[in-house]
């Protein structure tokens, strides 16, 4: 069936584009034209290689909150043991409210369609007539890497903060923060390390757990590791092509790897609208063949 194939997919990339929509506070050319390209004109500021591990730690951005309302396009490509495929995403977003995802599969044709609320997650084949309703926590258990709804705001707007952690990381601290039990400073200086090479700026915590690149020309994480307890990599992430958002920097081209998982995702921005008026979060479930209740 094509909704058991597509749901691993679907809703990893739910999670991601609901995390690009989060980046857009400015357009970054007038309102829903194409992205521009990354002119390459960036220099090392001056201090470079000598910045302190307290500077570098302070000088990552955190994630811009000034914007309400978002539309978007991407181009896909996923490659998974459930399925592998491109596709178009079609973001509709509105701040603390919903997420609607349209995925077109090549020839235009609409296939499913992806709808996060802050307590509900729906799935809808279109081509199978095939509805899947669950909250996203319920999702997020049966499929720990798809963290439905706008949760992943790091993993495709490059606002990567030093202890954020990859997937698994975040459900560990969700639970750790939920069963009352005290979690370090994530930007304490005594759990990370930094060295310098050419290009970046290496930060690595001293548990081993977490380590990520910073180009100092931009003050931005252009790469991020995450391990598990066993010292096996479970995520990598690499941010390329940065488009420039009115001062505010977001990676174009975004990629994920899953090792333990053998899953990849790749995706292109290609359309951003921080302007787009009326918003529609229409389902379209109708003439529904069969339904199923995460719980």
């Amino acid at each position: 069936m094509m909704v058991r194939r597509l749901l691993p997919v679907l809703l990893v990339l739910a999670g991601m584009l609901g995390a690009v929509v989060l980046s857009g506070c400015r357009a970054l050319s007038p309102p829903g034209a194409s992205l521009p390209a990354d002119d390459g004109s960036t220099r090392m500021p001056a201090a470079y290689p000598d910045h302190s591990l307290e500077d570098v730690l302070s000088r990552i951005p955190d994630l811009p909150h000034a914007f309400q309302e978002i539309t978007a396009e991407a181009s896909v490509n996923v490659a998974s043991p459930e399925e592998s495929g491109r596709f178009t995403a079609r973001i509709a977003w509105r701040r603390d409210d919903s997420m609607l995802v349209r995925i077109r599969f090549p020839l235009g044709v609409e296939g499913a369609r992806v709808l996060i609320t802050p307590d509900s997650a729906y799935v809808w084949d279109r081509i199978e007539k095939t509805l899947i309703v669950g909250t996203p926590s319920s999702i997020e258990a049966v499929l720990p890497v798809a963290v439905a709804g706008t949760d992943l705001v790091a993993l495709a707007t490059g606002f990567v903060r030093p202890g954020a952690g990859g997937a698994q990381a975040s459900g560990a601290q969700a639970s750790g923060a939920q069963d009352g039990s005290e979690r370090a400073d994530p930007l304490d200086p005594t759990t990370w390390t930094l060295r310098a090479d050419s290009l970046h700026y290496e930060l690595t915590r001293t548990d081993g757990s977490e380590r990520l690149l910073v180009d100092p020309s931009r003050w931005r994480v252009v790469y991020a590791e995450y391990r598990n307890s066993e010292g096996h990599i479970f995520e990598q992430r690499w941010y390329t092509a940065f488009a420039d958002l009115g001062g505010m920097l977001v990676p174009r081209r975004v990629s994920v790897s899953q090792p333990l998982r053998d899953a990849r995702i790749i995706m292109s921005l290609s359309r951003f609208d921080t302007s787009p008026g009326h918003l529609s979060f229409d389902l379209g479930a109708n003439n529904i063949k069969e339904r199923y209740e995460i719980e």
